[in-house]
């Protein structure tokens, strides 16, 4: 825990002076999360679970998610958690304390990658202003996917209410479904 607040405290007071990187004004964090082995007692695999397959010795690990800021090469976000867990979800509760380290004046782009497509989550981040760029598995958004002439280009998806509307009653705060 001291760690924890220690690093916090640092990037408060490196993002408070002029001077960080930026890309075109944003901070670019990027959001990724991993699993680690640590040593298998009791304990480890009581707080943290096994990552091993079933029927197999089991191997206690732990899972970890980050943002990252890429420009200035620092972790901004960081969280360990049970070696099976949802990357998205930690990801919008790390985004949600963004501002708490790098104030409400400072616009940040959220980057991730193929395992975290989520449209209600999109939705949650939309609401809250959050700017984000994702990169899509081949079998996320067909009807965007339908409209490219190449297997890498840029899309925007648009989440208007008909869209929306099918994820009425599946938008609501996730850490009261946890």
């Amino acid at each position: 825990m001291a760690f924890y607040e220690l690093y916090r405290y640092h990037n408060r007071n490196f993002y408070a002076e002029p001077g960080f990187s930026t890309f075109q004004g944003y901070i670019v964090l990027a959001a990724d999360g991993s699993g680690i082995n640590i040593p298998t007692t009791r304990e480890t695999l009581e707080e943290f679970g096994t990552s091993s397959r079933k029927g197999t010795k089991p191997q206690a690990s732990i899972g970890l998610g980050c943002l990252y800021d890429v420009m200035s090469r620092m972790i901004l976000e960081s969280d360990r958690c049970k070696c099976k867990f949802d990357e998205m979800r930690l990801a919008e509760e790390q985004i949600d304390r963004v501002r708490e380290t790098i104030g409400d004046s400072q616009p940040f782009l959220v980057v991730m990658d193929r395992g975290y497509p989520s449209t209600t989550a999109f939705i949650r981040m939309m609401d809250k202003g959050v700017s984000f760029l994702v990169r899509l598995k081949s079998s996320d958004y067909k009807k965007e996917q339908a409209a490219l002439t190449g297997s890498d280009e840029w899309i925007e998806i648009l989440l208007d209410k008909s869209r929306i509307k099918h994820y009425k009653g599946t938008y609501t705060d996730y850490k009261s479904s946890m």
